[in-house]
């Protein structure tokens, strides 16, 4: 599983806005050193997701929609789109290439618990105890 430079902006411009202040996109990249050119897009998909709401006009920015505390790590990176697996084999509809019953393969059963863990604390981790 690894966290793409996307999910690592994203994160940041959260906690940007953590302190439920509307900010200027500049303000955003600024503060967290993200480029430009990569925050509409990554603010795009964290409204998409319910996360940030975007205030249009002149004096416009974005918001936090929830409380910090209310805003997991794992709200963040399923926003992005991204699929977050440990390895294609997890992946629905995947044949396993080690065994032919997928059923038994104890690789596969390691991974799938440790993917729920490292899901579990990714949704137990809030942007209040990141800022």
């Amino acid at each position: 599983m690894l966290f793409t430079k996307e999910q690592d902006y994203a994160v940041r411009a959260v906690r940007a806005l953590a302190d439920m202040k509307q900010r200027h996109v500049k303000e955003i990249c600024d503060s967290e050193n993200i480029p430009v050119y990569f925050t509409y897009k990554i603010l795009k998909k964290l409204e998409r997701g319910g996360i940030v709401r975007a205030v249009r006009g002149r004096e416009g920015g974005y918001i936090l929609m929830k409380e910090p505390n209310n805003v997991s790590l794992l709200d963040i990176y399923r926003s992005t789109g991204s699929k977050m697996l440990l390895n294609d084999c997890l992946k629905m509809g995947v044949k396993c290439e080690n065994h032919d019953d997928d059923n038994h393969c104890h690789l596969r059963e390691a991974l799938e618990e440790v993917q729920g863990s490292v899901l579990d604390m990714l949704g137990r981790a809030t942007m209040d105890t990141l800022v």
